[in-house]
């Protein structure tokens, strides 16, 4: 088990050294002005965590990076005549999509970085929607057609080129919602019974079904290995979910006393952010699952006076935690930093005297 310590205070370990599991203490570092976390970047950017997300308090899309003396905030789209919103980040790229149209009610998807700035991503409707990207700028995501009607799954090459992802069923909604570096995605589409269903498509564009027995549910995160993170609707209610790449579902449980779980994202490790609840989404609290145990993150808070934590959106390759709650009655997010255990002195070695032999 680790445990987690809520502090407010600067950074006070070296991010570089991180153990890769989530096996040690957290300090979790608040997110300011009111963010609204979408995706952590699955490796350190500079040594830094980075995730991307809503700022609310100017509707633009952001990148916050956690700094050894602050929390870095850098706005991706600079027109404020516009919303945005950011949905993931990896290396020096984010992706989400801002607002079009008369009463902005469109949304047409965009890539980011710090040497292009923000970059229409091509598509054929009026709505697009860009949900993830590789560190490489491949970005993954939905769109109308050109005529209207259901979504179609997008994915958008380094240099733009738009590709359209087959669906289940032709006609029915899909959307890849995130990917790896091998090609391969994850997301949703509808079925021949015409039920949205956790969706993989393969680095060749082949689709297929994520479960084996058709629940309703969608594909949230994949890691470099191919195993999927995702929620479905069971005989016993929503659960998140584990999938191997050899088909293997394990299914993974809420916290105790309640009868959800959503998963969120996976890290390389095989770690699982979450969250746990009860019916539509009460007594929500933000988990994470090492090993397929569920951890409530604010229990094992060391000082968690003014928090809640409702959700944990990711979880990166360092085991740093992006989740969102409150603090103090308001708005709040904040990144867990896993805290490495101090090394164990190593007990001195008592002298050996040097006795005569006998004679």
């Amino acid at each position: 088990m680790f445990r987690i310590r809520l502090i407010t205070g600067i950074l006070s370990i070296v991010l570089a050294t991180l153990p890769a599991l989530a096996a040690g203490p957290y300090e979790l570092f608040p997110i300011p002005d009111a963010f609204s976390p979408g995706g952590i970047a699955p490796d350190l950017v500079a040594g830094q965590p980075l995730a991307a997300g809503l700022h609310n308090n100017s509707n633009r899309a952001g990148r916050f990076r956690l700094t050894t003396s602050a929390i870095e905030v850098i706005d991706t789209v600079g027109d404020p005549q516009r919303f945005s919103f950011g949905r993931s980040t990896c290396g020096e790229f984010s992706v989400g999509a801002f607002g079009t149209g008369v009463d902005q009610s469109q949304t047409t998807a965009f890539r980011w970085s710090p040497s292009t700035g923000p970059q229409t991503l091509s598509a054929p409707g009026a709505i697009s929607l860009a949900s993830a990207v590789t560190c490489t700028g491949e970005a993954g995501g939905s769109g109308t057609p050109a005529a209207g009607g259901p979504l179609e799954a997008f994915v958008w090459a380094s240099d733009g080129t738009l590709t359209t992802l087959p669906a289940l069923v032709p006609g029915r909604d899909a959307s890849v919602e995130a990917l790896n570096a091998t090609g391969t995605k994850v997301g949703y589409s509808g079925n021949a019974q015409g039920v949205i269903v956790c969706a993989l498509w393969d680095s060749a564009g082949v689709v297929t079904p994520c479960l084996p027995t058709g629940e309703s549910g969608q594909g949230t995160g994949i890691n470099a290995s191919g195993t999927v993170s995702g929620f479905a609707l069971t005989t016993s209610g929503l659960r998140g979910f584990l999938r191997a790449p050899d088909g293997t579902v394990q299914l993974l449980a809420p916290l105790p006393g309640q009868n959800r779980s959503r998963a969120n994202g996976i890290n390389d490790s095989g770690l699982v952010a979450g969250r746990s609840f009860i019916g539509q989404g009460a007594q929500s609290k933000g988990v994470v699952w090492e090993g397929g145990v569920v951890y409530d993150v604010l229990a094992l808070a060391t000082n968690p006076a003014g928090w809640t934590l409702n959700n944990c959106q990711g979880i990166n390759n360092a085991g740093v935690v992006l989740c969102s709650g409150t603090k103090d009655g308001k708005f709040a997010a904040a990144f867990a930093v896993p805290v490495p255990e101090p090394p164990t002195p190593t007990p001195a070695r008592q002298p050996q005297l040097r006795g005569r032999g006998r004679r």
